[in-house]
């Protein structure tokens, strides 16, 4: 189902209000993003979980024997005596304690040091949430929290902005906030997006994170070790979003409107509360000396190609796996098998391989079946519309959307018909991920932007049509 015209051009300009620093509505932008973004659906993340708290404390004492008094000299005819001494036993080697946040009542709702009955200074969304699923519920010590939280907006009932830089991410032990407190841009990504509420909430961006497990600085001078890794224990992961409710109409979508997003926002008279997310429960097991890091490579844009045509019938199969950016397609193992006329859903994650996050606008997986390295069918329905919108971090791997699977057929060129069913044979697979338009950050080189398709490849598979 998709909107209308006007209700596109409203999702658009909710969609790049981020695309100037201080998130105005650039005309070239939506001009920009109309060839490759409509509306976006992923599948909802959810959190059953409750808080488990546990203090940790080790330690022992080696006694050593002592040696015994040698005998008077004067005592006559002495037994000789023996002291069978043995090596010195090797204390165990203890681990440094960590000193950590010690929480402050003052400090604002999820900020390092501040306490889990901490209350937003303007409350909580009524229905508005952030939903937070981890990779790991087990966590060696000095590895980063890899972790996906979207704002989920299913029962709400207005139009919301929220940040680009997406949830908040909050890790708590003993009920005060020692690690994270910021967003996966590390508070350095500024502007607003918007969702709006006639999509169901399905075009709000899914955030994966590689969040680091080591102490924050609350600030004011605290005795902490800042940036030691966590130590072992039980911990929760707090995901949490400000957004503002905003009345029908605020995004007006008119090229014309040059407001910036927070202008849209004190426009309405919106009000900023928190979505928060149940807290999820982790371990972190172990020790270590010093956080793991990953390098940060600054991918080529300039490799990326400056045209795109859809792969169909008779082109050479895709190679793969491959991607000229450092994006990689990551798929899960399916049956080898299929009856001729049926339909083969691939799942699968989009991880980031350069960069430090990615923002990027996908369709589902889709499946290119070749043989004698010829393309002789496609899953690829041409301008379908679908697409989800994801932002991956280095490490971070985000889940894709595959539907209910694709039909085995020759390659179609009407998005309204079906090719035909594949006959019985022996194929090989290439799933492929049509990247419609792509932002890369980090740190250094800050937002750069890509607004040409191109293709990302995973690892081709055999199967067998009956």
């Amino acid at each position: 189902m998709s909107p209308d015209l006007s209700r596109d051009l409203h999702d658009l300009a909710g969609r790049t209000a981020a695309a100037l620093p201080g998130g105005g509505l650039d005309a070239a932008a939506l001009a920009r993003r109309a060839r490759g973004r409509r509306r976006a659906r992923t599948a909802t993340f959810t959190v059953v979980s409750t808080a488990a708290v546990a203090v940790l404390a080790a330690g022992a004492t080696l006694a050593l024997r002592q040696v015994p008094d040698p005998q008077p000299a004067h005592t006559p005819s002495p037994t000789p005596t023996t002291s069978a001494v043995g090596p010195t036993p090797t204390p165990s080697a203890t681990v440094p304690t960590v000193a950590m946040p010690a929480g402050d009542a003052a400090l604002a709702y999820g900020t390092c040091g501040s306490l889990a009955t901490a209350v937003p200074e303007r409350g909580f969304a009524a229905t508005w949430r952030t939903a937070a699923e981890l990779d790991a519920t087990r966590v060696p010590a000095g590895d980063p929290l890899v972790l996906t939280a979207r704002l989920d907006g299913a029962d709400a009932a207005s139009d919301v902005a929220f940040p680009a830089a997406g949830p908040r991410l909050s890790v708590l032990r003993d009920g005060v906030v020692v690690a994270g407190g910021t967003d996966a841009y590390g508070g350095a990504r500024p502007g607003t997006w918007f969702d709006l509420v006639y999509s169901e909430g399905d075009d709000v961006v899914t955030y994966g994170a590689a969040l680091p497990l080591t102490v924050c600085d609350p600030g004011g001078g605290a005795a902490v070790d800042v940036g030691a890794p966590l130590p072992a224990g039980e911990y929760t992961l707090v995901a949490w979003t400000p957004v503002a409710g905003l009345p029908d109409g605020a995004v007006t979508g008119r090229p014309d409107d040059t407001r910036t997003a927070d202008q849209v926002v004190a426009d309405a008279g919106a009000v900023w509360v928190v979505a928060s997310s149940a807290p999820v429960p982790f371990t972190v097991v172990g020790h270590a000396e010093a956080a793991r890091t990953t390098p940060v490579v600054e991918p080529d844009l300039d490799a990326l190609p400056t045209t795109h045509e859809y792969v169909t019938c008779g082109d050479p199969a895709p190679s793969g796996p491959s991607s000229e950016t450092g994006l990689a397609l990551r798929t899960d193992p399916v049956a080898t098998e299929a009856a001729a006329g049926s339909t083969l859903a691939v799942s699968g994650a989009l991880e980031a391989r350069t960069g430090e996050r990615w923002t990027v606008s996908v369709p589902m997986i889709d499946l290119v079946l070749s043989q004698d390295g010829v393309v002789v069918g496609s899953t690829l329905v041409p301008q379908d519309g679908w697409s989800v919108v994801l932002d991956v971090g280095l490490g971070a791997p985000v889940d894709l959307y595959h539907g209910g699977g694709g039909d085995l057929t020759t390659c179609s060129t009407d998005p309204n018909v079906a090719g035909d069913p594949l006959p019985p044979g022996t194929y090989t697979v290439h799933p492929v991920v049509h990247v419609l338009s792509a932002e890369v950050w980090t740190r250094a080189s800050g937002t750069r932007s890509h607004d040409q398709s191109f293709d990302v490849v995973g690892a081709p598979f055999e199967l067998t049509i009956t």
